[in-house]
């Protein structure tokens, strides 16, 4: 009987002084201080969605972030739930979670606004304060289809080149663009922006040619491809220069050579003169163009067969390649 009391003493004083360790321990607390709200909310748009990023939390226990979005500025943002498999689908008000630092937004609308802000959370599903606001009005960003049908014509006026090509359709067309150049797959300068599908250039040298393309624009400015390039001769004048007069031929100072001279013409808008040869005095054919501002009035002709006789003629070409009569013609024993 005192053995077995004994024992029950032992259990008493184990226990006893177990319970004065376990009060002796500190008791650790849970973790309820928030992670800082996240900075640096930015957004930017692109066709069919918003883009939205922002910086990493300090907190090394931060793992998620909840981002917010309303279609109207309030301070709580209070929303569904979007999360998980309806992410995809963000709706006007609501949240979406994210373990990275960006979500593309495709759910929006043209000529909708739309606000955002973030949070983050700790591993112990504590939630920051919002960061910064974000407001995007969202526009639209698809351009209208490239313009098709475009021609050059040669305008009814000295200097013109008449445009047309094919309406666009769009419903939110706003205007055209353009564009020019001297050379094709130049550099195109703009040259004016209207609505209607037809333009006549004015103010071109006459006789060159110049190349063109054209872009559509919406009412958002969206600028569509460029249309195919298209070219023409800018409209000259039609009338002819005089013929030139005073012409000479001369045996040259080599063999096969002959020296021809004629007397310089004087309309303005004279570009050049061209040469022409018969063996026979009847069927002429050119053998060179003499250009130059103004054109020589001379030409020395080379390789023609010696003892021979050779007969020439001159005609004169303005700017719209508008050519005179030939000149009289002037011939000579070939050296």
């Amino acid at each position: 009987m005192k053995l077995i009391k004994l024992l029950f003493i032992f259990i008493f004083m184990v226990a006893l002084g177990c319970a004065k360790k376990d009060e002796s321990e500190s008791v650790v607390q849970p973790d309820i201080e928030p992670p800082s709200a996240p900075s640096g909310l930015a957004a930017q748009e692109s066709s069919g969605m918003i883009y939205l990023y922002w910086s990493k939390s300090p907190e090394s226990d931060v793992v998620k972030y909840r981002l917010y979005r309303n279609n109207s500025s309030i301070s709580n943002f209070p929303g569904k739930n979007l999360s998980g498999p309806q992410k995809i689908s963000f709706k006007d008000q609501g949240y979406i979670e994210e373990t990275g630092l960006s979500f593309a937004d495709s759910d929006v609308i043209t000529g909708s606004t739309y606000y955002y802000r973030v949070s983050a959370f700790d591993k112990n599903n504590n939630e920051s304060n919002k960061s910064n606001q974000v407001v995007v009005n969202y526009k639209d960003h698809a351009a209208p289809a490239k313009p098709v049908g475009l021609t050059a014509l040669t305008g009814t006026r000295k200097g013109e080149i008449n445009l047309s090509w094919t309406a666009n359709s769009e419903s939110d067309f706003l205007a055209y663009n353009i564009y020019g150049a001297n050379q094709g797959g130049g550099n195109f300068s703009f040259i004016a922006g209207q609505s209607a599908n037809n333009y006549t250039v004015t103010g071109l040298i006459a006789g060159n040619n110049y190349f063109f393309r054209i872009t559509a624009l919406d009412n958002s400015n969206n600028e569509s491809e460029y249309s195919s390039e298209v070219f023409c001769r800018a409209r000259g004048d039609s009338v002819n220069p005089a013929a030139p007069s005073g012409l000479t031929a001369l045996a040259g100072a080599s063999k096969g050579q002959v020296n021809l001279s004629w007397t310089a013409n004087t309309e303005a808008d004279l570009a050049k003169y061209r040469v022409y040869q018969s063996a026979s005095g009847t069927n002429y054919s050119v053998i060179e163009e003499i250009t130059g501002q103004p054109p020589d009035t001379a030409y020395i002709v080379n390789g023609l067969t010696s003892s021979t006789y050779s007969y020439f003629k001159i005609s004169a070409v303005d700017d719209s390649d508008n050519e005179s009569d030939l000149s009289l013609r002037a011939g000579v024993t070939v050296p």
